[in-house]
């Protein structure tokens, strides 16, 4: 089918192979915003199935099949208080977010529906480095700790310096991911932390 542009969104018509309209432009509001509804409201599916996104179907996929798995940059945050952008050839990509500043904060955007996850982020591992807590819409999920004596501060490998933690989330849709350099442990020298990537993983319902 080709799209008939007039004036914007009331007054469009979809015409057929022969050019003549297939919905009226009059219709076309209703016939746009009711299938938005649809849309929005019903599930496509998982990939194998048979489900459609018809009014009164009973759908077995995922509300938000793409958002059950989100591996993302360190360096895009929506928000930071103390950090900044280093460069270094030792890191996995050569970047990552940093901060020496206790209590530092640093924000992230995640779209996600109800279940459980795992967080696993990379972060490097050092002398003097500090506790880093995360957060999910200001609530606690865990604290790791970075100080390891005699260690690099490098974040070239997943292998040595990953760190995970689970959680449960209630209710789908935007939420905020915080990490906070805020303590650290007795031995180390600072409250060093520093960021290379990001993976949210959902695990179960």
């Amino acid at each position: 089918m080709a799209f008939t542009s007039g004036c914007w969104f009331a007054g469009n018509q979809w015409d057929g192979p022969t050019g003549c309209p297939i919905i009226s432009p009059s219709n076309w509001t209703t016939y746009v915003l009711n299938n938005l509804c649809v849309l929005a409201l019903h599930d496509h599916g998982a990939v194998g199935t048979s489900a459609s996104a018809g009014e009164g179907k009973v759908l077995a996929g995922s509300l938000f099949p793409a958002l059950d798995y989100d591996h993302f940059s360190g360096i895009f945050p929506i928000a930071s208080t103390n950090w900044t952008r280093e460069t270094r050839g030792t890191y996995l990509l050569n970047f990552a977010v940093a901060t020496s500043t206790q209590s530092a904060t640093i924000d992230y955007d995640i779209y996600i529906r109800s279940g459980t996850y795992k967080l696993t982020f990379l972060a490097a591992c050092g002398s003097a480095m500090g506790v880093i807590t995360a957060c999910v819409n200001g609530s606690s999920i865990g604290t790791v700790d970075r100080y390891k004596s005699g260690v690099e501060e490098n974040i070239a490998t997943y292998a040595n310096v990953a760190a995970s933690l689970s959680f449960t989330s209630s209710g789908a849709g935007e939420k905020k991911l915080t990490f906070t350099a805020d303590t650290k442990n007795t031995n180390s020298a600072g409250f060093i932390a520093r960021i290379n990537s990001i993976q949210v993983l959902r695990t179960g319902n």
